[in-house]
C-alpha cells in the first residue's frame, strides 16, 4: 500500500499511525495469510516495492510458477513495470487488472496486488 490513510478512515489501524506513516513516507508490502493482512515490508517510499520486487524475483528463480495475476487501484505504471520483471518466469502471458471500486476505496490510490499459483 502506498499509504495508509484509506486504513485509518476505515478505523483498522490508529490515527497516529497513519499520521506517522504519512509524514515519513512510509509504503507498505502485506500478504494475506489465514484470512488476515500481514505486513511483510515496511520502509520509506517507492524503493521498498521496488526491493521488495527484486526479492521476490530471486524466489522465483528458483520455483516452477504456473501463473501471475496484478491488480492496481489508480495508476497501472508499477503493474505494468511488475510485470515485465516478472513475465520471464512464467509461460502464461501476466495479466494485469484494475480493481474495482469497493477494492479502492479499502486500499488507496495506487495499491497493487499479486497472485502467484506454483505448479505443483
Amino acid at each position: 500500500m502506498s499509504t495508509l490513510e484509506n486504513l485509518v478512515k476505515g478505523g483498522r489501524i490508529g490515527r497516529v499511525t497513519g499520521l506517522l506513516s504519512s509524514l515519513l513516507n512510509i509504503r507498505v508490502v502485506m500478504q494475506m495469510k489465514d484470512h488476515e493482512l500481514q505486513p511483510i515490508v515496511k520502509g520509506r517510499g517507492s524503493k521498498t516495492f521496488k526491493k521488495w520486487l527484486d526479492e521476490l524475483v530471486a524466489t522465483l528463480a528458483n520455483r516452477s510458477v504456473a501463473e501471475i495475476g496484478i491488480s492496481y487501484a489508480g495508476t497501472n505504471e508499477f503493474a505494468n513495470e511488475m510485470k515485465a520483471v516478472l513475465q520471464p518466469y512464467v509461460e502464461k502471458p501476466i495479466s494485469v487488472l484494475e480493481t474495482g471500486s469497493i477494492i479502492q476505496t479499502h486500499t488507496g490510490e495506487n495499491a497493487w496486488a499479486i497472485l502467484i499459483r506454483y505448479n505443483s
